[in-house]
């Protein structure tokens, strides 16, 4: 009686996260579309909270938020340290264009667990990229290129579960899937970006993580392997 409507939607194949949530996202109707994975938990005023600061601040159609983290369960016990930084909050603060200069140049920071989006929004950039295996990074990028910002709701809403899994893997050096998904994000998004030192470091950093991973040496418990991959480690760091 809490849903005005619930649906099932089923797909003949896996087509990967984006395409999972596009598939989704063709269903809803409202205006907001707010994405709750495996791994996430919603705490008890979330939408309540969403929906005072979407009142405060008509113009927001990108949002994000404060998130709790917890290690493998979500129980008191399990609440892992906050890891929130002055910059990034003062993030924030920043327009749509200092915004996406930062997460292209920097890291990015915008916790997808949290982030909130007009449904009008994801249409206008073409829904999530179902070309890539991550699936938020692009989806930022596609949004502040838009002019759209993101906004910052200083509240817990959302509570993320941290365990090993398909991008945390605990055997292996590197998550090549990953790995590849965001390299082809940065050549394809981000490289104009880049000054040519940066552009040389990438095809550095993938190429070594494919040569890695095709000679078979991507496992932690294999000496030689450590060996390589601490030289590879040192030197990127040093480019």
């Amino acid at each position: 009686s809490r849903f005005k409507k619930a649906e099932l939607v089923t797909t003949s194949r896996n087509g990967g996260i984006a395409a999972n949530v596009n598939n989704a996202i063709k269903y809803c109707k409202g205006t907001w579309i707010k994405n709750i994975a495996g791994d996430d938990i919603l705490f008890n005023t979330c939408i309540d909270d969403y929906i005072l600061f979407i009142k405060q601040n008509p113009h927001a159609q990108f949002i994000t938020a404060k998130m709790k983290s917890y290690k493998n369960e979500f129980l008191s016990d399990n609440l892992l340290p906050s890891t929130y930084r002055n910059d990034e909050l003062n993030f924030y603060t920043l327009n749509a264009k200092e915004q996406l200069h930062y997460i292209i140049l920097n890291e990015n920071i915008i916790p997808a667990p949290a982030v909130l989006i007009n449904r009008e929004l994801l249409y206008k950039i073409g829904l999530y990229d179902e070309r890539y295996f991550i699936e938020d990074f692009p989806t930022w990028i596609k949004i502040l290129k838009t002019g759209e910002k993101c906004f910052y709701l200083n509240k817990e809403t959302i509570g993320y579960r941290v365990c090993e899994s398909s991008t945390h893997p605990s055997k292996s050096f590197i998550n090549f899937r990953f790995r590849k998904g965001l390299y082809l994000i940065k050549k394809d998004l981000c490289f104009e970006y880049y000054t040519k030192k940066q552009i040389i470091r990438e095809y550095l950093a993938y190429g070594f993580c494919a040569l890695f991973q095709n000679m078979g040496l991507n496992n932690r418990s294999n000496l030689f392997s450590k060996i390589v991959y601490n030289g590879y480690a040192w030197l990127i760091k040093h480019i």
